[in-house]
This record gives C-alpha cells, structure tokens and sequence, in this order.
C-alpha cells in the first residue's frame, strides 16, 4: 500500500515540477524554482482526487522494487592493444595522374623544322605530352612558315598534317613586237624571240631590248613581280638612214643623200651682205629627214624623160653634155620630170621638188654663214661654179665677179666641187634650182614651225642657190630669186627629193 502512494506522490512531483518550469520567466533565477522540502510536503499534503487504487501484483516483502532501481550505462571493454589495427601517419591527398598522348607531326614537302613554341622540350616524332593546347610551327627554307595550335588528346596517337607553300620569287615575262619576229633581251642576254616569254624570272627591275634588221632598237625597264606575268609591247620604228648615206635611184642612176631630220634659223641676218628684204625675218624651222638628189638632174637623166631634149649653149658654149646640169626647163617640166620618175618606180618611192625650207636646210648643213663654206664669197671656186675669173675672161659681164679662179666658162659637169657636210654637190652655183614654193615676198610671216611650204596662189615660183654666171651676192643660202613657171632659160635647172 505504501509504495503505491509513494509511486503516486512521485508522478505527482514531476507534474508539478513541469508546470512551475514553464510558468517561470527564462530569465528568473535558478534559486527560486528550487523549493524546499517542507513546502514540497505541503504541496503533497494538499486535497487530490481520489484516485482508483491500482491493481497491483504481490511483492516481495523485502528489497527494493526492481523498477526502482537507478540503470547503469552498458560498457563495452576494449579489446585489447594488440588486436588494433595500426594508424598511418597522415599524408597530403594526391592529384590523379593527367591522361597523355603522343603526337606526330608530317610535313609536305619533308625535312621541315617543327617547333612547339609552348613548351621547352624539343619536338621529338612521337613524343608523350599531356592532354592540352599545343603551339606548333613547321618551316622549311624555300616555304612558308605555318603555325597552328592543336590539341592533344590523351591515351592516343595525334597526328598533325602541314602542306607548306613553295615561296614564289619569280615571274614571267611576256615580250611581243610590232612587227612580229623581234629577237628580245633581258638585260642584255638573249632571250628568244618576239611573241614570247621566259619563266622563272626572279623579282626585280630589268631592261627589255626589242631588236630586229631595218629597225631601230627598242628598250624599257620593267618590273618583274612575283607569281605575276609582266607583258611588254613594242612597237618597232624603221632605222632611218644614217645622216649622209646615199640611196640610188635604178631608173635613171640619179644618187640621193640622207638629209637628217633637225631644226635651223631660216632667213639672213640684216647685216648680211648682200642682204635682200625678202629674205627675213629670220625664223625656226623644223623639218623631217628627207632624201635630197646629190646633184642636179643631168642633161642624160632628164633625156631618160624627153629624149630630144635639148640644153643648147650659152655664149657659144655647149650646156647640153650628158653630166652637165640640165637647163631650159620649167617649172612645169620639172615636176613634170618628178611625176614621170614616181611612176617608173611603181609607187615604192615619190619624187617632187624640194620646198624653200628643205632647199635652205640642205644648202646650209648647219651653217649659219651666208655660205656653207663660210662668209668669204672668195672662197667659192673650191666648192661652186660661179661667175670667176675664168669667166669674166670668156663673157666679161659687167657685174662684180668671184675674185678665185674655178676653171669653168659655162656650166660645169656635176660633182665637180666640194661637197657640202651633208654630202651635196653644187648647192650653190652652177645653176638656180627650182623649188615647190610659189613666191610671196612676206612668206616666211606665214610660216608654219614644222615642215612649212608656201602654197598661196601667186604667179611666180621660187628659185634658189645662184649660178655660174652669177655675182657674190647671189650666191648666198638665203638668197631668193621668183621667176614665170614656165620660163626656163640657159642658167635655172632643178634637183629632186625623194619622200621616205
């Protein structure tokens, strides 16, 4: 009986302890919640309801109740010291080892050097290398250098693949030529023949050289680039002839002489001696080259045209030998002549009569002088038959005469005297010379710079260069004579040139 009250008081304390230890603040003092234990034995005391009593087994009489008794923790011993297993000491936890792979590199063309430019080790075929980026470059002289990243993977074979391009040095050059079949040169060696090209021409500047018989040379720099072709063009220009060559005509033996193109003061001077005021102003003149009869046509070339031709004599004596220069001729027939000779040769070739501008050029030959030879009209027997000594002995004229001795009365053959430096006969003296020209004394204020020829309708046309019976003053290049186209007389005759 008594332990049941006991049991029922000791339920009851712990109710009772619960409920002080909630209604009490968090943060009140320990002490108060602790009681004593006279006042836990009022609050025990204190009316309860009645409880049913509890049935409850027999005990025994002695002993504590076995429910009562305070539990003890289970302990479990240790085994023992040598039954446990060893500790090792601790160590840092190590990385797994990185997957790797070897790597191959081929090269076309080969015998490229392979580098790997992020790393040290050399390229070996073949070598182990960690999985990652790799940086590789392959060159080979003669080639282009090629870099390339690539990526290794591991636990296999990688292989890497270069085609290198050849570096181009060179070019072509391609040579064609107007006309065709030039022979060409690169910088002065052969190199065949026009249209054509050679390869393999390393870059750089080179001088092409256009060759080909009857032409004059032709040259130009180029600039050869590589891998490109450099064309070139040329267009040929027919050698002119050499200053001074003669040329002869089949059709009546007559010599013609090259006359270089050039530019010359045209006109005298106003203090020339002599000086006439048709013969100014002065102006420049430009000509083209031309061809120039060596000599006046012959009284047995101008019979090729009109056989019954006749020069007849002058003061008794003969003008009409076969080398004599034909006289008694107009105009008319002189270009009468030149027509007949451009139709003999088919064309190939045209006659005509000089104009004044070509006729003075000629006569001068680079000289500014009143005279090729000079200024001294004394000096004339070595290189003109004119009115001399000999002369005035035969036909004693009553004008002024060349103070020197040329042996000839008349008309002397052609080619007698010196040549001018151009190579021509009789320029000055023996005759007068008709030109294309008609006259105008104010012509040279109408002239054209290049290759001028006064063409204005007049009724005279120009004669040049004196003759045999003529005083100092006429023998002048600049001098300017008119006559009647269709007058012709003992001392005018003509030469012809020849168009290129």
């Amino acid at each position: 009986m008594v332990a049941g009250v006991l049991l029922v008081l000791a339920v009851i304390l712990c109710i009772v302890l619960v409920v002080v230890t909630r209604e009490v603040p968090e943060k009140e003092p320990a002490e108060k919640i602790v009681k004593t234990i006279p006042e836990l034995d009022k609050e025990v005391r204190r009316p309860v309801p009645a409880v049913p009593e509890p049935e409850v087994e027999a005990l025994p009489e002695e002993g504590p109740l076995p429910h009562l008794l305070p539990t003890q923790p289970e302990v479990i011993a240790p085994p023992p010291v040598s039954d446990l297993p060893e500790k090792e000491p601790p160590t840092e936890a190590k990385a797994p080892e990185a997957a790797k792979g070897r790597l191959f590199v081929e090269v076309d063309p080969p015998g490229a050097k392979i580098l790997i430019l992020n790393i040290k080790p050399p390229y070996q075929r073949g070598m182990v290398l960690e999985e990652g980026p790799y940086h590789i470059l392959a060159s080979n002289p003669g080639y282009q250098a090629q870099k390339r990243w690539v990526t290794v993977k591991g636990g296999t074979d990688n292989t890497v693949a270069f085609k290198l391009k050849r570096i181009v040095t060179t070019g072509v050059v391609f040579v064609e030529s107007e006309p065709p079949g030039a022979e060409w040169f690169l910088d002065g060696s052969p190199a065949g023949m026009a249209p054509g090209s050679k390869e393999a021409v390393e870059k750089g500047d080179y001088v092409i050289t256009v060759e080909m018989d009857g032409y004059k040379p032709w040259s130009k720099t180029v600039s050869v680039k590589a891998g490109l072709t450099t064309s070139v063009r040329a267009v040929l220009e027919e050698v002119g002839p050499m200053p001074g060559e003669v040329w002869r005509e089949d059709v009546t033996g007559m010599d013609f002489v090259w006359i270089p193109e050039g530019c010359f003061q045209m006109g005298s001077p106003a203090g020339e001696a002599g000086r006439d005021a048709d013969e100014g102003p002065v102006h420049e003149v430009c000509l083209d080259g031309f061809w120039m009869g060596k000599t006046e046509v012959t009284n047995g070339q101008y019979r090729r045209f009109k056989p019954a031709h006749d020069s007849k004599a002058g003061h008794g004596r003969t003008l009409d030998g076969d080398s004599q220069p034909v006289v008694h001729v107009s105009w008319s027939d002189a270009t009468s002549f030149a027509r007949w000779l451009s139709g003999k040769n088919n064309g190939a070739f045209s006659f005509r009569l000089p104009t004044e501008a070509e006729w003075e050029f000629a006569c001068r030959a680079g000289s500014q002088d009143a005279r090729f030879w000079g200024r001294n009209p004394d000096r004339a027997c070595g290189f003109a038959n004119v009115y001399d000594r000999t002369s005035k002995q035969v036909h004693d004229f009553k004008w002024v005469h060349h103070d020197c001795d040329d042996g000839y009365a008349v008309t002397s053959p052609v080619g007698m005297f010196q040549a001018n430096r151009f190579g021509l006969h009789d320029m000055l003296g023996n005759v007068w010379e008709w030109c294309q020209d008609t006259y105008g004394e104010d012509a040279y204020r109408k002239h054209a710079k290049a290759n001028p020829v006064h063409a204005a309708p007049g009724p005279f046309r120009v004669n040049r260069g004196g003759g045999w019976s003529d005083i100092p003053r006429s023998v002048r290049c600049a001098v300017r004579e008119r006559l009647d186209p269709e007058f012709g007389n003992y001392y005018v005759g003509f030469r012809l040139v020849r168009t290129p």
